[in-house]
């Protein structure tokens, strides 16, 4: 009798096997070409709506005039108001360089930001897990930025700069603690902290919103100088490194308000930008924050990445043997740890403010990206790697938060697409109003742009 042969064995698999060895076995393409996809559609996909010339929100005038004024007097709050100095700064770049002042300039660069963000997300998460999540969590911002058809994701808004900022802040971060070879060489690791320092001190001068983040960010740092690496640094030499981060921290502080004193404009810097966003954002209230959370989740892209994060921890919890389940990986802990850091500040940041906005989202959504982009994997990759899937058992935790997860998940989108249904009754209501005559270009735009969360 001839013996077995290897392929009948494998006939004789079970196709939920194959399927799983063969997600197993998936390659990627050279990270170039990945990154460049990723660029590529996100800004394609935003390019429609970017070539739209009118002004999605008034603030986008504001900027613009601010920009041009700068051509002439490059001083902040001298004659108007500024946002944020750097927006109106960025702008007038490229006015220098000869593009003509509009809104769909304005577009155009809120879109290069975009892109400049779905890069350093895709850096960021090669730091904290592989090639794979890297891809999975560009994926997921281009998703989320580019089919968005709310003009609070689409505009010229100071969030952008701001956010981008915070997020090198935080790439440095993990350059720095990752860069064990230069641990002799005094130089690199300065100047990383000083570049670190200098992303997290200007992020504030592009909203003043992003302070709690840069502050929490900031205290991670310092914390992180003498706690994170080996007991053989001199004291010395973390004081300098204190020193280098400081440094770079106060220099885009130091240089605007030189800039505001020598002008004689610190007293209009004081109350427009300080004391009036404080004004409207209100006092603390426990109650109000826990509503904006809630708008949060139902009402902006938000929800789309918990689901994500979710479904990966369903998958961990199935996936992991006995009880040695784990949301992360034992290593890195100082990395992870700073992401929850950040990613707590930005959710804070978010829900913070008394009188809640949509694009608020935008400071939480890159770190809720990472969080989604590692549970999926990091779920996916554990389910891969599980040797007998078809008598695996479900654990007590999954049995027990897998109808409470479905049942979240199910009147979280219904909620969300209610009131977004509700949303858009209003908008064609208003727009076909008898008192309407001339609908705004912002009202057609949310009539026409469907029924799609985000």
């Amino acid at each position: 009798m001839l013996p077995m042969s290897s392929s009948s064995t494998i006939r004789t698999s079970s196709p939920r096997q194959n399927v799983l060895e063969r997600l197993s076995k998936l390659r990627l393409p050279s990270p170039a070409i990945v990154v460049g996809l990723l660029l590529a559609c996100v800004f394609l996909l935003r390019l429609p709506s970017a070539l739209v010339p009118h002004e999605f929100n008034v603030d986008e005038s504001q900027l613009l005039s601010e920009a041009m004024k700068f051509l002439v007097a490059p001083r902040p709050w001298m004659g108007i108001a500024s946002c944020g100095p750097l927006n109106s700064y960025l702008l007038s770049i490229f006015l220098l360089m000869g593009f003509k002042a509009g809104y769909v300039l304005a577009h155009i660069v809120a879109s290069l930001l975009v892109c400049l963000q779905v890069l350093v997300a895709y850096l960021t998460l090669r730091r904290l897990g592989s090639e794979m999540t890297a891809a999975v969590g560009g994926l997921l911002m281009v998703l989320l930025y580019g089919l968005s058809t709310r003009t609070d994701y689409l505009q010229y808004s100071t969030e952008w700069l701001s956010t981008l900022l915070l997020m090198l802040g935080f790439y440095v971060f993990l350059v720095w603690l990752d860069d064990e070879a230069s641990v002799s060489r005094q130089g690199v690791q300065l100047l990383w902290l000083f570049l670190g320092g200098l992303a997290l001190g200007a992020a504030p001068w592009a909203k003043l919103q992003a302070v709690p983040i840069t502050g929490a960010l900031g205290l991670l740092y310092l914390i992180a100088i003498f706690r994170a690496r080996s007991c053989f640094i001199t004291r010395l030499r973390r004081l300098k490194e204190v020193g280098a981060f400081v440094s770079g921290g106060v220099s885009t502080t130091c240089g605007i308000l030189a800039i505001v004193a020598a002008s004689g404009a610190m007293r209009d810097f004081w109350y427009s930008y300080v004391r009036a966003p404080l004004a409207f954002v209100g006092a603390l209230s426990l109650a109000t924050t826990l509503q904006n959370l809630f708008r949060l989740i139902l009402t902006t892209p938000v929800h789309q990445l918990l689901l994500v994060a979710l479904l990966g921890l369903a998958l961990l919890d199935y996936a992991s043997p006995g009880d040695k389940f784990r949301y992360f990986p034992k290593r890195n802990k100082w990395a992870y740890g700073g992401l929850v850091v950040y990613a707590s500040a930005a959710l804070f940041t978010a829900c913070r403010s008394n009188n809640f906005f949509f694009h608020h989202a935008i400071f939480f959504i890159p770190p809720m990206s990472y969080l989604a982009a590692i549970l999926a994997v990091s779920g996916a990759n554990a389910l891969v790697q599980r040797r007998h899937i078809e008598s695996a058992k479900a654990g007590f935790v999954l049995a027990l938060l897998s109808p409470v997860l479905l049942f979240v998940a199910t009147m979280a989108l219904y909620m969300a697409y209610t009131l977004r249904y509700i949303e858009k009754v209003k908008v064609v209501q208003q727009a076909t109003s008898p008192m309407q005559r001339e609908p705004k270009p912002a009202h057609l735009r949310e009539i026409f742009s469907g029924l799609k969360i985000g």
